[in-house]
């Protein structure tokens, strides 16, 4: 396929990245915006404010990834579908709004003391009327003992989940013309984005031999001094589920056709070479590459699931395992008129990125504690409410830490 012809068929997604975008960890470590910290539930309990600030911490918890030990005293759903967990300690008790329920919940025998770990978001109010606080999907309800540490006897409750994004089914498409604008809203600091100038983008489709839709999202990106960068996206439809097969870029000098930096990664087939302990290891099914995930995130499971968990590969080092979470609905001015969208929310997902590390198990601990320090908020992704779900908005890093923010509007 000629230059030109690539750049005719440039595609869907813009320029975006995610904060736990893959070899994150040859990076300058960011200055830590959370940290987990051990508290008692009556400290989470006096936490007030847009900021959730506990005088007797010493410290604001929005954001903060919190650990104390309490009873549970509800969990669930309210009548009005929002999923709860209601904790408790003496006369103290806390409610958390979570994205979704606790799995297998019944076996968190009322009475006993579990150990709680939540990532603590904004506080909230329930449609009964309780003041509860919003939690992010990595809350879960274990046996007490070491955070990181999961014995075989313990019960360990997290929010459910599911681990694929859907075909939406994705729609073929051709466009001369850029989809997408991007605001740099922050510099940033030690990684550089070259290409932040959407171009002409498109989306074609096929069966593969076994019958299976296959998809190739192509886009193509600007540098400030005219170089372009292409990038390829292929994904297969299966079973409904959107899996990713491969994924290649080149950078063209449009002035003398020389390309360079050309690479591809089959997803399928090929193996990653793990950083930790230099062995090959194969990618997981629902491992999508990070220059895609803007295609890929329409196949967010909408009516079916509230929460995802996906791994992330940015080329280099270790897929990163990241959560991704619907959180409510609003309407956006894009592509000329108003628009309802759903907010997906996505993080790193710093305990299984612990697990995912291939350490011995006695280090295990020393692992989650330091992927913590790369939490750096999450970023959020606008997708069209009804189908076939089109991203209309982006904010957040377009990398892993330290690299440039932005804001991605779709402007047709």
């Amino acid at each position: 396929m000629t230059a030109a012809r690539v750049r005719r068929r440039a595609a869907l997604a813009s320029a975006l990245g995610l904060v736990a975008a893959a070899g994150f960890v040859r990076a300058e470590a960011p200055r830590p915006k959370a940290g987990i910290v051990p508290l008692e539930l009556s400290q989470v309990a006096e936490a007030t404010g847009p900021e959730l600030r506990s005088d007797s911490a010493d410290t604001s918890l929005s954001g903060k990834r919190v650990r104390f030990t309490a009873q549970v005293a509800e969990t669930g759903r309210t009548p009005a579908g929002e999923a709860i967990l209601v904790l408790a300690d003496g006369g103290t008790r806390v409610v958390f709004r979570m994205p979704d329920v606790l799995e297998r919940a019944e076996r968190l025998t009322p009475g006993n003391e579990w150990e709680v770990i939540a990532r603590l978001d904004r506080p909230v109010r329930l449609a009964d009327g309780r003041a509860a606080i919003a939690v992010m999907p990595d809350v879960l309800v274990k046996t007490p003992g070491l955070p990181a540490e999961e014995k075989p006897t313990d019960v360990i409750a997290m929010v459910v989940g599911e681990t694929m994004l859907l075909d939406p089914p994705l729609v073929p498409f051709e466009s001369e013309e850029p989809l997408y604008r991007i605001r740099i809203t922050d510099p940033g600091k030690g990684i550089n984005r070259d290409f932040v100038e959407p171009r002409a983008s498109a989306l074609a489709s096929a069966k593969d031999d076994q019958g299976r839709t296959m998809y190739n999202a192509i886009r193509t990106d600007r540098a400030a001094d005219g170089r372009e960068r292409t990038t390829s996206c292929i994904f297969r439809n299966d079973a409904g589920k959107l899996r990713m097969i491969e994924w290649g870029e080149v950078e063209v000098d449009p002035a003398s056709g020389r390309r360079s930096n050309e690479n591809s990664v089959n997803l399928e087939n090929e193996e990653f070479n793990d950083t930790w302990s230099a062995r090959k290891r194969a990618f997981e099914p629902n491992t999508y590459a990070a220059p895609c995930l803007a295609t890929a995130i329409s196949g967010f499971p909408l009516g079916t699931a509230k929460v995802v968990r996906i791994y992330v590969y940015g080329g280099r080092g270790i897929p990163v395992p990241v959560y991704g979470y619907a959180d409510g609905e609003e309407t956006l001015d894009v592509r000329g008129r108003p628009e309802r969208a759903t907010r997906i929310r996505m993080g790193l997902d710093v305990r299984q990125t612990s697990k995912s590390i291939d350490v011995p198990e006695v280090w295990r601990q020393h692992a989650e504690a330091g992927s913590e320090v790369w939490f750096s908020g999450e970023s959020t992704y606008w997708i069209a409410s009804a189908p076939p779900h089109e991203v209309l908005k982006f904010e957040g890093p377009l990398g892993p830490p330290g690299a440039p923010e932005a804001v991605v509007e779709r402007i047709r």
